[in-house]
């Protein structure tokens, strides 16, 4: 008897696993491992996707005993069916298929190691925080054909939502925010993918709607940081707000609520802005001195 087992990449633990997490439209990679039972034959993987995830059928590389094995008909064959397996009615359409060549099935010592990776991205339109699954399985023998074990492995994405609003607890307008990772990049959505670009590459900035939300979709699971770049005129801005989406989403029905309040804020110290203040400050020191020396002068003369 064979065993499969099933796995993808998860970025943040720099390891397969059974689940991760991704941006859309980022490219990630599954890996089904195959160990071979005594007397192999008729061995053909199958796999099954969520309509969700897309495959990337150049990217299907297979190895035995970690070594590549050539993607001839001497070897094996991979077919895109797309329709369902009888075996498999109701579960979706097998997305591709590895048939085995019998010779090299053959050839085949008990225990020997079959590794299958692909890649494959999450399509824009995937539901945040659900399961996007891919299943494999392998059939072998004859007649009748026998399978192993479904193996599953599920996908995920998150979203954050902001809730703009000012020292009332009201509902602000106009408020731009850029969404910042780890790395110092930028979101930014751009035919229905997220990328990671510096600030001089134009990140998608979003500015609160009438009711002061609005919405980043499709982003990994990590610590983000809110950046404020439009402050509605006469607010003081609310710099950098923490946003954190490692385990859930950030959801409309509980959202990031980020507050400014009215009246502008005095500007940095070190720019001109402070010395301004303070010549008006002297000006206005030096001109209300001279007025009482005037008045002083009046009433002596008046004596």
């Amino acid at each position: 008897v064979p065993q499969l087992k099933k796995e993808v990449y998860e970025d943040s633990l720099l390891a397969f696993t059974t689940e991760n997490t991704v941006a859309v439209g980022e490219s990630f990679t599954y890996k089904v491992t195959i160990t071979a039972g005594q007397g192999a034959t008729c061995y053909v993987m199958h796999d099954i996707m969520d309509e969700h995830i897309e495959l990337d059928p150049n990217s299907i590389s297979i190895t035995r005993g970690g070594h590549p094995v050539a993607n001839d008909p001497v070897n094996y064959t991979v077919t895109f069916p797309d329709t369902e397996c009888p075996e498999h009615a109701g579960q979706g359409v097998c997305r591709f298929h590895v048939e085995f060549n019998e010779t090299w099935c053959n050839g085949l010592n008990e225990g020997a190691v079959i590794t299958v990776s692909y890649n494959a991205t999450l399509k824009a339109g995937s539901e945040t925080d659900m399961n996007h699954e891919n299943t494999s399985w392998l059939s072998y023998t004859d007649v009748p054909t026998v399978m192993t074990p479904d193996k599953t492995v599920a996908t995920q994405t998150r979203e954050i939502n902001v809730l703009k609003i000012d020292q009332d607890g009201d509902p602000l307008e106009g408020a731009g925010f850029l969404l910042k990772n780890n790395e110092d990049l930028y979101y930014k959505y751009e035919g229905d993918k997220v990328s990671w670009v510096p600030l001089d590459q134009d990140p998608t900035e979003y500015k609160s709607d009438a009711d002061g939300k609005l919405r980043f979709y499709g982003v990994d699971a990590e610590i983000f940081q809110l950046v404020e770049k439009t402050v509605p005129g006469g607010y003081t801005g609310a710099g950098e707000s923490q946003a954190n989406v490692k385990t859930k989403s950030i959801y409309d029905t509980d959202p990031l609520k980020v507050t400014n309040v009215l009246g502008m804020a005095l500007p940095e110290t070190g720019g001109i802005g402070t010395t301004v203040f303070y010549v008006l400050g002297g000006i206005l020191l030096i001109g209300a001195l001279a007025a009482l020396a005037v008045m002083k002068r009046k009433e002596t003369s008046a004596q």
